[in-house]
């Protein structure tokens, strides 16, 4: 036997589980159930330790997009990415305006039932009138990521016949094996023995919300100035629970006009109370409170967009925000597809009179 065969033996046996790792097993066995290439053995030990987890959490930090195509008349797009595995939505990023390399800094968690199955990446441009138009695609292999290892990726995007280039993700994975009985939590069934502290402690860090809050912030009107000039640079910073999401600044004006779209979630055991702050930007300092409110959204009747002013005099502010708001998508993970109705879902006009009654909102207000 050559010295060359007597290494890939001995690398084959190193990567066999320590059962079947017998000296006394003969090299014909092994040629002949494994293969000699220490590759394709280091691969079949991987995927078997990768089997004996019933259930996987992905933690991901969508950091950025770089020089993503323009798809607007403008010259540029309004980017937001969407995580699929399968056909199965997991995550749907907040919406950039007007910009062609995007600042996420996202972080959220999604639940990996096939950790062989690859994630898709999916970049859209928001449109809201027409349909979004697709900017590109990537698939994550979640086989080549080492468990429990923050792995920093560049995602090339391309069409969806897998040609051409669209730009690129920046993002930051952990994948992390989960239990049975995280697997059962998950899913609604419950474990036995359980508290409910522990239980909701664990069903927040899986992240399953139950709601989502589409927030269309509109405008602001006789705002505060706070600057020399008596004007203010104003921008807008949301909370929902432990989300977060801060607009752009509109410029020297006390009536800005921000037009921007974004998505919150409510997770159980969270409180459901919108928090709204204004602040005015400043380049050099610490930019200046200008107001505050509060929207306790128990009082809003879901799947309706709701036309909301929100006075901003509280703690010495002045002003008021417009906004629209609609709360939907209850998340209901399906484990009896024998159970599941198809009447649970919104139907297409359903969706078009909300998006219909949405805009004749906005054309009210020109």
């Amino acid at each position: 036997m050559s010295s060359s065969h007597r290494f890939h033996l001995s690398y084959v046996k190193n990567c066999l589980p320590s059962s079947v790792r017998k000296e006394a097993l003969l090299p014909e066995v092994l040629l002949r159930d494994y293969p000699l290439n220490p590759e394709n053995a280091l691969a079949r030990h991987h995927a078997a330790v990768l089997r004996k987890h019933p259930f996987y959490q992905l933690d991901v930090h969508l950091r950025c997009g770089q020089n993503f195509p323009a798809k607007d008349a403008c010259g540029t797009s309004d980017p937001y990415v969407k995580i699929k595995s399968s056909s199965r939505q997991l995550y749907k990023s907040r919406t950039i305006s007007r910009c062609l390399n995007p600042v996420w800094d996202e972080y959220f968690c999604v639940p990996i039932d096939d950790v062989f199955q690859p994630l898709s990446f999916r970049v859209y441009d928001y449109d809201f009138v027409c349909k979004d138009d697709f900017i590109g695609v990537a698939n994550l292999d979640l086989t080549q990521l080492e468990l429990e290892k923050p792995t920093d990726m560049i995602l090339q995007l391309t069409d969806l016949d897998g040609s051409g280039s669209c730009g690129t993700l920046q993002i930051t994975v952990t994948l992390t094996p989960k239990t049975q009985e995280d697997k059962e939590l998950y899913y609604g069934k419950g474990g036995r023995g359980e508290t409910s502290s522990s239980a909701a402690a664990k069903k927040q860090k899986i992240q399953l919300w139950e709601h989502v809050v589409t927030i269309v912030l509109v405008e602001g009107k006789d705002l505060l100035p706070m600057d020399e000039n008596g004007l203010s640079d104003p921008y807008v910073k949301f909370r929902l629970g432990s989300e977060k999401y801060k607009s752009k600044y509109c410029p020297k004006t006390l009536n800005p006009q921000w037009l921007e779209q974004f998505d919150l979630h409510l997770y159980p055991d969270q409180p459901r109370v919108l928090e709204v702050s204004v602040w005015d930007h400043d380049t050099h300092g610490k930019d200046d409170f200008m107001g505050r409110c509060q929207l306790n959204l128990d009082t809003l009747k879901p799947e309706t967009t709701h036309q909301i002013r929100m006075d901003l005099s509280h703690d010495g502010g002045a002003g008021e925000v417009f906004l629209l708001l609609t709360i939907s998508g209850t998340l209901r993970p399906v484990t009896d597809l024998q159970a599941y109705q198809a009447s649970a879902l919104p139907s297409r006009m359903a969706l078009a009179n909300r998006y219909v009654s949405v805009l004749g909102c906005l054309l009210n207000l020109m």
